[in-house]
């Protein structure tokens, strides 16, 4: 089928996985990353449930779009209705997959400017522990670890000791690559 689609240059079509199963391990969500690697297409997941766990773990695994169903009132006859969100649970149904999509972030490991906001405020950084002079042979007494961590990481500490002070340190001033 995705031949013929091809074919006739409709570009614009997504594959969409929809389960149907009761038990969570019939649901094979995983599905969704091998659709998209094997068809080399966007590919979406549906369910017919209110469920959410299903529809984030397949936005975190790549889908491009999640159906589901919206009734605007669930007592409604017709087997669609009760399985369906009403309109406030549809929008917060969006909310919670537009922050799962959010969270995903991307493919590094580098700090959110949160983490980097915490890390000046919890984190420590070397300082001087008392004053030191210029040319002075820094040893592990002169040395503290105090806020804000903007400065050199504590592990780093042990490739201070030993190394000369190139300039007068005040007592609490955080130490740089440049004094030592």
């Amino acid at each position: 089928m995705l031949g013929w689609i091809r074919a006739e240059e409709m570009d614009d079509v997504i594959l969409v996985h929809c389960s149907h199963a009761k038990e969570a391990s019939g649901v094979n969500v995983r599905s969704v990353p091998y659709m998209k690697n094997v068809f080399a297409c966007p590919v979406g997941y549906s369910a017919d449930d209110r469920d959410q766990v299903a529809d984030l773990a397949a936005v975190s695994l790549g889908a491009n779009l999640i159906e589901k169903r919206m009734t605007l009132d669930r007592t409604h006859e017709g087997h669609h209705h009760i399985k369906a969100l009403e309109p406030d649970e549809f929008a917060d149904w969006v909310k919670t997959i537009r922050r799962c999509e959010a969270m995903l972030g991307d493919n590094a490991i580098k700090p959110s400017a949160e983490d980097l906001r915490q890390k000046e405020m919890y984190f420590v950084s070397v300082v001087a522990n008392t004053d030191i002079a210029a040319g002075t042979t820094i040893n592990e007494k002169m040395l503290a670890c105090k806020r804000p961590g903007t400065g050199i990481a504590p592990e780093l500490l042990p490739q201070i000791v030993g190394r000369q002070a190139k300039r007068d340190i005040a007592e609490n001033e955080l130490l740089t690559w440049s004094d030592v």
